[in-house]
């Protein structure tokens, strides 16, 4: 392909050379590395990558200052461009090894760029690398110590060609070539226009497990292996195709026809008819490529071609995806907003028409007084106000459901569902409001509708009704399983609902109205907070246990495991069969556990 030399790697010979003093020395780059990041946990050692090139491509960074930021706690000094690089005296190379071989490196370096010149390329991120390497060689401009446009260009053709198969797949046969080497040439052929159009750039740090293209092969639609991907991308694909066919039958020196003639002497041993019949063979499977090459440049303009359809998809993509931004925007404002519980609009004489509201999480009674006190009403006018207030309060929704979500940055946010809402749009909604992306708001869609519905099927152990401080009376329901943490279920409660409530005294509420505890069993879970399951009167052993796993994330596998000591505790006169590791418990054992077969 002839690409310019790779800027880290120009860096790294002016490194060893030391061209730029000694504030870039490798050793002094380890030390200030190690203060911020373990340089021994990098896959590559800093010979062949710099630190910023590796926290690049492991995801962890966007740019060279980001990769900086990270390493060193700093952007690193760089040089004002007006002012004229300052370049020290390379090593003597007959004293030092390293600096003798990186001579030879950067000779084979400017080789590189005369032939990437000579190449005459026409991307705009091979032109610029090739200016910045023509650069450091004319005027010791400083390379880049990150990834470089040609990197990241070449890191986006390595994302489409995980399409085509691995090298097994890359062949050719009687009268044509397998669909993966042609996809696999497509993309080494594909120009930097055409790789823009079939993998966007995606925003964020550059490369990572999970890192796609932004649209097109990113979401699963776009790139098709199997098609061309344009006229000028398929006649310059079967150009190379028909080249290295050409040079594969130059290598012959007898044609087809004496081949033929050949094989009707008699003179012939086994060996040499076997080896002419092979010969043969070979040049007849080019021969029915190079036709089919043929053929299909001959049809080219009627060939499926895809960039046409990709182009309409993406431009259909990112208006839709402005569109969604807008509406983002939009609920973000709406859902910033605090949600009224009611307005009563009060007649203060000679046309003064006030509105009194109060929001959710306000008190009710310090909102009346001070609109009292802001337009000099009585205490009688006060409590008129309260009275007619809570009057005017309508019956809430029940609550289905409700849970705290930590967001990325560490903050804790609310979410709820009310009976009758769309649980899906309530939780897009949440995600507008605290600006997550696509990627995160399917994980936390995927997330809390696999909580809500296990939620809603879990049994009610507990509802009563609580009138809080805004004036709503809300009807709270304790499900199995969440009786454990009873101080953590209020706080989320409050969290989601907006309540201003005293915690420990609704917890102890729901307590005390909740059956009496038999036994208290301390659960240690790996890398969380210790918890108690609590037994109380008449639970199902089988179902405590299983809704308390699945509440707190545990694999129902270890269901088994817990419910031998709550059994031990119910049962504390009885001799009761331990679990057994080696044994895959299933629900039938365990009903059979309990049932005392």
């Amino acid at each position: 392909m002839k690409l310019p030399p790779k800027q880290s790697d120009l860096w790294r010979l002016a490194d060893k050379l030391h061209l730029y003093g000694e504030e870039w020395d490798e050793e002094e780059q380890k030390a200030i590395a190690g203060m911020n990041i373990n340089v021994k946990g990098l896959p590559l050692p800093l010979e062949q990558a710099s630190v910023e090139e590796q926290l690049m491509l492991l995801g962890y960074a966007k740019t060279e200052e980001e990769a900086q930021l990270i390493a060193y706690g700093g952007k690193m000094k760089t040089r004002n461009k007006d002012e004229k690089p300052q370049l020290y005296s390379a090593l003597d190379p007959e004293e030092d090894e390293r600096a003798k071989k990186a001579m030879e490196e950067m000779s084979d370096a400017m080789m590189q760029l005369q032939e990437a010149v000579a190449a005459a390329h026409t991307d705009p991120s091979v032109l610029k690398v090739i200016n910045q390497t023509r650069d450091f060689f004319l005027y010791g401009i400083q390379p880049k110590r990150g990834l470089d446009d040609v990197d990241k260009l070449m890191t986006r053709k390595r994302t489409l060609i995980e399409h085509c198969g691995n090298m097994t797949g890359h062949f050719i046969f009687h009268g044509g070539v397998s669909s993966e080497l042609m996809c696999a040439l497509r993309i080494h052929i594909m120009n930097e226009s055409e790789t823009n159009v079939m993998c966007p750039m995606q925003d964020g740090a550059f490369w990572a497990e999970e890192k796609k293209c932004d649209g097109g092969v990113g979401d699963g639609q776009g790139f098709n292996w199997t098609l061309p991907v344009s006229v000028f991308n398929e006649n310059k694909t079967i150009d190379a195709l028909l080249n290295t066919v050409h040079e594969l039958q130059k290598g012959y020196k007898t044609t087809i026809e004496e081949d033929e003639n050949l094989l009707e002497l008699s003179t012939n041993s086994k060996i040499q008819r076997s080896v002419i019949v092979a010969r043969k063979r070979e040049k007849e499977l080019l021969l029915s490529v190079e036709n089919y090459l043929d053929d299909r440049r001959e049809n080219l303009l009627n060939l499926p071609h895809q960039i046409e359809a990709i182009e309409e998809q993406e431009k259909e993509r990112k208006r839709l995806a402005i569109e969604h931004e807008a509406w983002k925007k939009k609920v973000a404002e709406e859902e910033s907003k605090p949600k009224p519980v009611m307005t009563l609009p009060v007649n203060l004489g000679k046309g003064n028409r006030p509105n009194f509201t109060v929001h959710e999480g306000e008190d009710l009674e310090q909102a009346a007084l001070l609109f009292a006190q802001t337009h000099g009403l009585t205490d009688k006018g006060l409590k008129s106000i309260v009275k007619s207030a809570r009057k005017r309060i309508q019956k809430q929704p029940k609550l289905m459901f409700f849970t705290k979500i930590i967001l990325a940055e560490g903050l804790a946010a609310g979410i709820r569902v009310m009976e009758g809402e769309n649980v899906t749009e309530v939780i897009q909604r949440f995600c507008a409001l605290h600006d997550l992306t696509k990627q995160q708001t399917n994980l936390t869609i995927h997330s809390v509708r696999s909580k809500y519905e296990k939620r809603v099927n879990r049994s009610i152990l507990l509802s009563f009704p609580v009138t809080v401080p805004d004036g709503r009376s809300i009807n709270i329901d304790i499900r199995q399983g969440e009786q454990h943490d009873l101080v953590t279920h209020f706080q989320d409660l409050g969290l989601a609902m907006k309540l201003n409530i005293d915690v420990m005294q609704i917890a102890n509420v729901a307590f005390q109205r909740l059956k009496k505890v038999l036994v208290q069993l301390p659960i240690a879970l790996p890398q969380r907070r210790p918890l108690t399951l609590n037994v109380r009167e008449g639970d199902d052993p089988k179902e405590l246990v299983e809704a308390f796993c699945e509440l707190y994330g545990l694999p129902l596998e270890s269901a088994p495991q817990i419910l031998t000591p709550v059994l031990r505790g119910i049962y504390p006169e009885a001799i009761v069969v331990p679990y057994d590791p080696n044994k895959n418990y299933t629900a039938s054992d365990v009903n059979d556990k309990l049932s005392g077969n």
